[in-house]
């Protein structure tokens, strides 16, 4: 029998009593180390080792059921440790009305591949780490980072759902809102790991940072149609409050308010303890909503979106000095083009459909492509 028969007969996984024959006449009689037997044959060492290892040829070897079961076993109690969750009761007191209360959050119980070893370990079952991970694979289990969302009360969800469903009954679709925000933008990059394809040995890039990195804060307000207005907050000797939010923010942007007028578009700000500008609006005649806007309701508000591509931006062009940031946050905001805009904007129904089989509570809604 040839090398290139048992060669053939490796790679189609139909190895025969000729071929295990031929390999141990090979490594018993004519002593034939085993990475000599794989050079002639071109297969891994390891595939000689477990064809020796059995001592008996394939006609005769049988899989036994005890190890199938045992194998099907742990990767059951493995699917069953990763899926696990149990619920954690915290209490806490309110700041506003100091009243208790409790919530109520579901956790994994083993987030972790030594925490699934270690609890099949308890139970008489011993595997490795990399057995454990390969179940995972197998069963088609991935793992995902958790998303970090704020706490909500009992009052939150409540408020949160009524605000849904009086939107959902009462916004029209075609104008929706002029939703406005404060964020602040810094030019370190995010937060997280950042990651590169390296080949084995190489070291990946560093990631430079700004030591004393610089903090601006902007107030954003986008309609559809177009309409949009930019303010930059400058917060280095004061922060914003009642007095500078009406200076600086509202009066300063009356085309804005002029354009919402004219279009019957109500204005939306949420409930940040700056925002007291209802009597000037309702003096200019600018469109109000119905409802206050929840509290943590950020996931709600499409402009969140823009801001966190704003940020992105940011990030990406390496800027340092306070001019250049304030100058590539002016450009990125008005490349976006208005059509994306219109497109965020009409996903605050979604988002309200959403609120409202969830609850109340925090969802998660989808992205827009904001690219130019």
């Amino acid at each position: 029998m040839s090398a290139d028969r048992v060669y053939k007969s490796y790679k189609n996984r139909t190895f025969d009593d000729e071929a295990y024959f031929v390999l141990v006449f090979a490594s018993q009689f004519l002593q034939w180390p085993v990475s000599a037997c794989a050079a002639i044959f071109d297969v891994h060492h390891s595939t000689i080792q477990r064809q020796l290892s059995l001592d008996k040829p394939p006609s005769q070897r049988t899989r036994t059921k005890v190890e199938d079961d045992d194998a099907w076993t742990r990767k059951m109690m493995v699917r069953h440790c990763a899926k696990l969750t149990h619920t954690v009761v915290r209490s806490y007191v309110t700041r506003v009305r100091h009243n208790f209360h409790e919530q109520r959050t579901k956790v994994p119980t083993y987030p972790s591949v030594r925490k699934i070893q270690a609890a099949l370990g308890s139970i008489g079952i011993k595997c490795s780490p990399s057995t454990v991970f390969r179940d995972l694979v197998e069963l088609q289990l991935v793992a995902k980072a958790r998303r970090r969302v704020p706490r909500l009360s009992i009052d939150h969800k409540r408020y949160r759902l009524l605000f849904a469903k009086w939107a959902l009954k009462n916004i029209d679709k075609d104008l929706v809102m002029c939703f406005s925000d404060e964020c602040w933008i810094t030019n370190n990059p995010s937060r997280g790991k950042h990651f590169q394809w390296c080949e084995f040995g190489e070291e990946p890039l560093p990631l430079p940072t700004v030591p004393h990195p610089i903090k601006i804060g902007i107030w954003i307000a986008i309609a559809k149609g177009g309409i949009r207005a930019i303010t930059i907050i400058d917060c280095t000797e004061s922060n914003l409050n009642e007095a500078r939010y009406q200076e600086e923010i509202i009066e300063a942007n009356q085309d804005l308010f002029d354009d919402l007028r004219a279009k019957g578009i109500p204005f939306q700000q949420d409930c940040h303890s700056a925002h007291k500008s209802d009597d000037w609006l309702r003096e200019n005649l600018i469109p109000l909503p119905g409802m206050k806007w929840p509290a943590k309701g950020a996931d709600l508000s499409p402009v969140e979106q823009v801001n966190q591509w704003l940020k992105y931006r940011v990030a990406q062009q390496h800027v340092f000095g306070v001019e250049e940031i304030v100058q590539v946050i002016r450009d990125e905001f008005y490349k976006i083009p208005t059509n994306a805009i219109d497109q965020v904007i009409d996903s605050f129904h979604e988002r309200c459909q959403q609120v409202v089989s969830g609850k109340g509570n925090i969802i998660k809604p989808k992205r827009t492509k904001m690219r130019v």
